[in-house]
């Protein structure tokens, strides 16, 4: 995945970009989908990944484990994964 780190090296100018991942992980499967971004993961890209994931999966129980993202909290988000059917199990604030 990602070559094994969590950024990208332009070697023209030996920068580093980090990239920002939302993955989907199974117990059977281990990752089972992601999307990668150059930038931060906004709302629209969130709920991007969220309509693919459950079109992966339409009739499949699942949950999200999510941290206190704003966008994990975001109005547009908790709509979307409700009507999607997708509850959230929360992290604990602070917590790996």
């Amino acid at each position: 995945l990602f070559k094994n780190r969590p950024f990208e090296i332009d070697y023209r100018t030996n920068q580093v970009k980090p990239i920002a991942v939302i993955l989907a992980v199974s117990v059977s499967q281990g990752v089972d989908l992601y999307m990668s971004f150059e930038k931060s993961v906004d709302q629209k890209k969130f709920c991007q990944f969220l309509r693919r994931l459950r079109k992966k999966y339409p009739d499949r129980k699942f949950c999200a484990l999510q941290d206190n993202l704003n966008v994990h909290r975001s109005k547009q988000v908790t709509k979307l994964m409700a009507e999607l059917n997708i509850p959230v199990v929360w992290n604990a604030p602070y917590s790996p």
